[in-house]
């Protein structure tokens, strides 16, 4: 009997591991599309942020003469 039971229970240990590796790849993915996501907005908000700060400083040393 142990003969049979024992490789019937490994491969259901290997099942369910096999899907919790699946569930963390997928769960991995999301996070990098994330990520990819709020480096794209981020660097739009960034330059919209620094674009009239860096007028104005070209506009300060324009009247300074610098």
């Amino acid at each position: 009997m142990e003969i049979f039971l024992g490789p019937v229970i490994a491969v259901l240990l290997g099942t369910s591991a096999l899907f919790k590796v699946s569930q963390q790849q997928k769960e991995i993915q999301a996070l990098s599309r994330r990520i990819d996501n709020f480096d794209v907005e981020m660097s739009k908000k960034v330059i919209a942020t620094m674009f009239p700060v860096a007028q104005a400083v070209k506009k300060l040393n324009d009247e300074v003469g610098l």
